[in-house]
């Protein structure tokens, strides 16, 4: 069965400048839906559809929201929870603080097994790499030919 259209309230103008404005991809493209409606370049779901690159069924599902809520109802973004941090913010804050300490952790494996041992938070190499240098956005300092680990004078 073929459903209308519901009739679109907003100028294409306006769309056209909200669309612009719009950072959030999922957001823009039911406002571009709205403008290729509005501005008829679009006449069907399936027209509309191909031009966005979804389905068909997704523009029906959008334009519903639109005709029970409007534009408001349309731009409300479904964002799922996902995946808890395995290193709490409390962690995190207790790790930076540490490695404000001049010479507190020698490597990175040092990290790793200091994570293990006060908090049994088991995680790889590469993991704690990317938590120190992207999300604490800290260097670690070790000097240059300095030994890191146990000396073997025996």
């Amino acid at each position: 069965m073929n459903r209308a259209i519901p009739a679109i309230t907003e100028r294409p103008e306006a769309l056209k400048a909200l669309l612009k404005a719009e950072r959030n991809v999922k957001r823009a493209q039911r406002i571009q839906m709205l403008y290729l409606f509005a501005s008829k370049q679009a006449r069907t779901r399936r027209a509309a559809a191909a031009a966005l690159g979804v389905h068909r069924e997704t523009v029906g599902a959008w334009l519903e929201c639109y005709e029970s809520g409007g534009l408001a109802a349309l731009l409300a973004c479904y964002v799922p929870p996902g995946k808890t941090p395995t290193v709490t913010p409390v962690i995190e804050a207790e790790l930076r603080t540490l490695l404000a300490a001049p010479a507190y952790f020698s490597s990175y494996q040092a990290i790793v097994d200091w994570l293990w041992q006060q908090h049994q938070i088991r995680l790889s190499y590469s993991a704690v790499y990317a938590l120190v240098r992207q999300k604490l956005r800290v260097r670690m300092s070790v000097r240059r030919g300095a030994r890191v680990g146990p000396s073997r004078s025996s």
